[in-house]
């Protein structure tokens, strides 16, 4: 199973995940609140650069830590591929999917804030 593990200094301690290629629908209150997403675009939060560095995994399977889960559902991705995004939308990591959508499960490792946030993506293809 395929896992990407990055570290990201967050300027504003938001990250997004949508299509690869198309922009969304952001949600209009992104960052109000811990978790928002719209059928195309997922925004979460994570700990914000003067805190230090965020741990996102972008995964096919749950990960061995017991992080809440915050959000479950469906991301509309036309071109088969979901990318990790932060405010500027620079794409710090892209994985493929076996369909036209990604089956995204979010858990954190605590709701405001989070140092570790495991990105679940049930039907990402394995490359």
């Amino acid at each position: 199973m395929t896992t990407i593990d990055v570290k990201i200094s967050s300027e504003y301690g938001i990250m997004f995940l949508y299509d690869s290629k198309d922009r969304p629908a952001f949600p209009a209150e992104a960052g109000k609140v811990p978790v928002m997403w719209t059928s195309t675009c997922l925004a979460f939060s994570v700990l914000s650069y003067v805190d230090g560095d965020a741990r996102i995994i972008l995964c096919g399977s749950p990960p061995q830590q017991h992080d809440a889960e915050y959000f479950s559902g469906k991301i509309e991705c036309a071109s088969k591929s979901l990318s990790l995004y932060d405010h500027n939308g620079f794409a710090f990591a892209s994985v493929p999917l076996k369909d036209g959508f990604a089956q995204v499960s979010l858990r954190m490792s605590e709701e405001r804030n989070p140092d570790v946030v495991s990105c679940v993506i049930e039907n990402m293809e394995t490359f």
